[in-house]
This record gives structure tokens, sequence and C-alpha cells, in this order.
């Protein structure tokens, strides 16, 4: 049960997020971008995979790896 209540505080923490629509729009074309460039195994475009991968680390404000080799989505991950 206190799982559940857990799951249900997060999903009204997320429905009181503010994000005005130009902002909103720009981080939606980003994540779309991202998941494009994804592509299956015979067509990844990995350039713009790293580029959508950064871009949309600065909209979130995601920290950099301390070599700088990219950003670190996975801190930010759920925990399984």
């Amino acid at each position: 049960m206190k799982n559940e209540s857990s799951k249900q505080a997060q999903k009204q923490a997320l429905r009181k997020t503010d994000v005005s629509g130009s902002l909103l729009a720009e981080i939606r074309r980003a994540v779309a971008d991202y998941v494009k460039s994804e592509g299956c195994s015979c067509c990844q475009d990995r350039d713009a995979h790293k580029e959508a991968a950064e871009r949309l680390g600065k909209l979130l404000k995601v920290k950099k790896y301390s070599d700088g080799s990219g950003r670190d989505f996975y801190a930010y991950a759920s925990k399984k």
C-alpha cells in the first residue's frame, strides 16, 4: 500500500508541474528528435542522437559527466 501511495504522489507532483507552452513544445521536439535518431540497427544516426541528447540535457539541466563525454541521464532515471 505504501508503494501505491508514493506512485500516486509522484503522479500528482507531475500534474502540478507548470511548463510554459514554448518550453514544453521545445522539450517535446527534442524528445521526438532523440527517439527518431535512435532508429533501428540498420539506420541509426549516431551524430543526430548525440546532438539530440545534448539538446535535451541542456533543456532539462542534466549534469554533464565529469569527463565531458555527455550528459548523465542515468542519475535521474527511475530506480527499479
